[in-house]
């Protein structure tokens, strides 16, 4: 047995009552050899002064005489074939004993693993825990610990904050974390990918204090990003060697690779590359010492140089297709006021401008240029007035998103216009794929409507990997777009997050769907940062052992291995990202055949040559299917079908469907009579 788990072994309860049971046998067994063989030297006149005096102690003591009312045996007893059968009887009591005890260290070696992750899910206070430990103590003694600190194994010292003038900056590690993360794998990746995302977090409300993390994500591992190191201070960090060092530094290192030791103690060398830093157009302008996206020379994909607009009251860029920026000349300096100083990163073996994607879906689309689209259309804030929305047509707007029933996937729902300044960048998501389609062509003139079905058909082929044989008419559409954004809306609104449009096909081209490099799950993440800070003092400490806690913890549960789909729960068909039920928002999917149809039922069916359980549905087929839009393209090119809400429940006849045959799940809007049916974006 490890020594450490003897330790704790030996603390536990169990461990007690087992030391007293054998304690118990021993003053037993023992004494009754002795006894025994005083009575033969009784017997043979050859006592001594020590058999006397034990005679003393134990008067009485002969052959079959009882003590502490157990009768003892006698040495012919123990002589006999009794005796095998007494010590084999003990023998069988002590290894149940040891097993019991094992067992039982098992489940409150389970408990505290338990709790402990459950008071790090729920960002449980100490002072909260450890109540919770004082009455749990009442109940069940020794087996947990008394402190929060010793629950969760926090360690002060391994907190070491470094002054960074203005402010602190705490160093978690990287290559740490990913050696603690890669050697938990039962098959580690031979090479990993790593996208870094940088910014900035503000930690209260009545003041400047902010927190500026750097956080990592491995493309190959679906685990939520890590922290690599944490700056605190009033405002964005101005030294950034102080900043960015400790990170450049490691990723030299491991420019080499990473040295792990997997499940069987073998060593692997893993190639680690750095793919992407995925941030919003601030930081990544800060961290590549390059000008701020709004200055004229703030393009960081091309050679654009803006133009003020004193009626917008921004930089613009009206020009497009202007040569491109590339990494040799950028490290040389080339691009005049486009630099403002060295940045660390250029010690790294990365192209300075491919990998620093634009077109981050989060911030250039559902909450940049989607937001600044309603905004404009409901205030009427362009400079052209054409697109502006009356007072009814903002209320059918608002109807239309309190009507609409989401699937279960899409966990948040959309809200009224009149809270427009507080949607979530999810909310913009959605209204995007799922509801503008449908919406917009009441409420836009046809012309500005065409102009956006330009930019959403091209979104749509960019997220969907099985549309990127219509990349090439995607980047048609967007340069479309942004050519005619002047004409509708106006020159002096087309600003930088329109003009990146420009740059978007080239950059799904290297990196993949919008989804692969988009800010979501790093914004997920610095929530969660935010609520570890329970009061005003020292915060940056505070962080640092909450995120130590939660590290150690996650390590402790993490495994690689999938659920078993599908699943059936509560007459709900639990399928690998997506789920069927009988609820209209749950209960539409699409066939290999671009076959649309309704569920209605599931059954297993016992498979006689595979001695398995195979899963089949019931469902109808919706025969009227038509075209939702056929400009700029056929909407069913993506998927993207309407039919008369009439016509579904006439003369149809129940077909059953296999499992493999599901092409995605459709997500089913009906407004008036019409129901439009638009894949649900992560199942296709």
């Amino acid at each position: 047995m490890d020594i450490n788990i003897w330790k704790r072994l030996k603390k536990s309860g169990s461990y007690k009552r087992k030391v007293q049971k054998t304690y118990q046998q021993m003053i037993s067994v023992p004494s009754t050899r002795f006894t025994s063989s005083q009575e033969r030297s009784v017997e043979d006149g050859e006592g001594s002064g020590r058999n006397n005096n034990f005679q003393d102690i134990s008067p009485g003591v002969s052959s079959g005489v009882s003590v502490q009312n157990k009768v003892l045996p006698t040495t012919s007893d123990l002589d006999s074939d009794d005796d095998e059968e007494y010590i084999c009887d003990n023998s069988d009591s002590e290894q149940e004993d040891e097993d019991d005890c094992y067992s039982t260290y098992e489940e409150n070696n389970k408990l505290r693993s338990n709790l402990s992750k459950w008071a790090v899910e729920h960002n449980i206070p100490h002072v909260a825990l450890n109540s919770l430990l004082k009455i749990l103590n009442i109940k069940l003694k020794n087996i947990l610990p008394n402190d929060a600190r010793t629950l969760l194994q926090t360690n002060k010292a391994n907190v070491d904050i470094i002054c960074s003038a203005p402010g602190e900056y705490w160093h978690n590690g990287l290559k740490k974390c990913l050696k603690n993360i890669v050697e938990e794998l039962s098959v580690p990746p031979d090479k990993i990918s790593l996208k870094i995302n940088i910014d900035g977090l503000p930690v209260f409300k009545s003041s400047k204090y902010q927190f500026w993390p750097i956080l990592c994500s491995v493309s190959e591992i679906p685990l939520p990003p890590f922290v690599v190191g944490i700056y605190a201070g009033d405002g964005k960090p101005k030294d950034l060697d102080t900043f960015l060092g400790p990170f450049v530094t490691e990723m030299q290192q491991l420019q080499e690779g990473l040295k792990i030791t997997d499940k069987s103690q073998r060593e692997k060398i893993i190639h680690v590359k750095l793919g992407a830093f995925i941030c919003d157009s601030p930081a990544r302008a800060m961290i590549k010492g390059v000008s701020n996206f709004n200055s004229k020379h703030g393009c960081l994909k091309c050679t654009v140089v803006g133009e003020y607009s004193h009626k917008s009251n921004t930089v613009t860029f009206p020009q497009f297709n202007c040569p491109k920026r590339n990494d040799q000349d950028f490290r040389k300096k080339k691009y005049g006021q486009h630099h403002k100083l060295d940045s660390p990163l250029l010690k790294l073996n990365i192209d300075m401008i491919e990998d620093f994607p634009v077109s981050d879906s989060l911030h250039l689309i559902d909450l940049g240029l989607m937001k600044r689209l309603l905004i404009g259309w409901r205030d009427g804030n362009f400079g052209i007035y054409l697109t502006k929305w009356s007072a009814s047509d903002i209320a059918k707007v608002d109807n239309f998103l309190n009507d609409c029933e989401m699937p279960t996937e899409i966990h948040r729902s959309v809200r009224s216009l009149d809270i427009l300044k507080h949607w979530k960048g999810s909310e913009f998501r959605s209204f995007l794929y799922y509801l503008s389609l449908v919406i917009l062509k009441e409420v836009l003139k046809e012309e500005a409507y065409t102009h956006f079905m330009h930019f959403f058909c091209a979104i749509t082929i960019c997220s969907i990997e099985k549309h990127f044989k219509f990349l090439q008419i995607a980047e048609e559409m967007l340069a479309h777009f942004t050519e005619q954004f002047k004409r509708i809306y106006g020159k002096d609104y087309v600003t930088s997050n329109i003009h990146n449009l420009s740059h978007l096909v080239d950059e799904v081209k290297k990196f993949g769907t919008l989804q692969n490099f988009n800010a979501y799950e790093f914004e997920n993440k610095l929530q969660h940062l935010k609520h570890m800070v329970r009061h005003g003092k020292k915060p940056l400490r505070q962080i640092a052992r909450r995120i130590i806690e939660r590290d150690l913890v996650e390590l402790n549960s993490l495994t690689t291995e999938n659920n078993k789909c599908p699943v059936i729960k509560k007459n709900v068909l639990c399928l690998n990202s997506f789920i069927l039920s009988k609820k209209k928002q749950d209960k539409w999917f699409l066939t290999n055949d671009n076959h649309l149809v309704e569920f209605i039922s599931f059954y297993i069916k016992n498979n006689s040559q595979t001695q398995e359980q195979d899963i089949e549905i019931r469902g109808f087929v919706v025969q009227q299917t038509q075209d939702a839009f056929e400009k700029p393209l056929k909407s069913s090119f993506l998927n993207i079908y309407q039919c008369d809400n009439d016509e579904l429940h006439r003369n149809r006849e129940a077909d059953i469907f296999k499992i493999s045959i599901i092409k995605c799940k459709m997500v089913s809007i009906l407004y008036g009579r019409k129901m439009f049916f638009i894949p649900l974006l992560h199942t296709l």
